[in-house]
């Protein structure tokens, strides 16, 4: 039999090492904390950016038709004519939306009382299997409830108001893009080594395109879809009128 001696090691960690690994992960925290702070507006910035190219060919056939060719002026009718679009539209889709959802909501107990002297197939299924206390109970839990559905309606609406200062940063950024960006261009262009500078600028051209035919296309799918649900709806309130 032959004994194993076994020499205990000793591991020595200096000073220095330990204060390097603190600060290694101090500075990691930091880091992750800054990148944090930062997706917010770098989002905001990222949104400006897309909507600029978005509106950037509007506003150059406008200031082609001006007669100052005022970039200016062109991205302040653009802007007018793109935000008075949509405060008409929402606040044609506002009113009736609220209106007819709170009377939804309002309705669905009564509904549910007179689905159990429904005539229909659901009448006939609730009364076949004896539902009718279980749909009085939904019933009366929702009527007791509806009160605590003003709550979120409140909290929904002061989210929307803490997002007015992001809308205003996003439209002013964008104005400042549209109306600058030309300059900006021409600036970074000739920082650009001059030996690829042409094929910089043509896979620049390439991506705008891509960018702003998505846009585009994006743009006639919706109308597509708010015509053909508009005509939907009217042949619906026919029908059912």
């Amino acid at each position: 039999m032959f004994a194993r001696n076994k020499k205990a090691q000793e591991i020595t960690i200096s000073n220095r090492t330990i204060v390097r690994i603190l600060f290694f992960i101090v500075l990691t925290g930091l880091i992750i904390r800054i990148f944090e702070n930062m997706v917010h507006p770098l989002t905001l910035i990222f949104v400006s950016f897309f909507l600029a190219m978005g509106l950037n060919p509007i506003v150059n056939k406008v200031a082609s038709k001006l007669k100052s060719k005022s970039r200016t002026r062109a991205t302040a009718i653009a802007y007018i004519s793109v935000i008075t679009f949509l405060i008409a539209f929402f606040a044609l889709i506002t009113p009736p939306l609220v209106r007819q959802t709170t009377e939804f909501v309002r309705d669905i107990p009564q509904t549910l009382n007179d689905l159990q002297s429904d005539q229909g197939a659901v009448g006939d299924f609730i009364r076949r299997y004896e539902l009718e206390e279980q749909v009085r109970t939904i019933a009366s839990d929702w009527s007791n409830n509806l009160d605590s559905f003003q709550g979120p309606v409140v909290s929904t609406a002061n989210r929307v108001a803490s997002n007015l200062v992001s809308i205003i940063t996003v439209l002013v950024l964008t104005f400042m893009m549209l109306v600058e960006g030309p300059k900006w261009m021409k600036a970074f262009w000739k920082q650009y080594p001059e030996g690829r500078r042409k094929h910089g600028q043509k896979l620049a051209a390439q991506m705008y395109r891509v960018v702003t035919s998505y846009i585009n296309g994006q743009v006639i799918i919706a109308g597509m879809g708010a015509l053909f649900a508009t005509v939907a709806l009217l042949i619906a309130s026919i029908i059912f009128d």
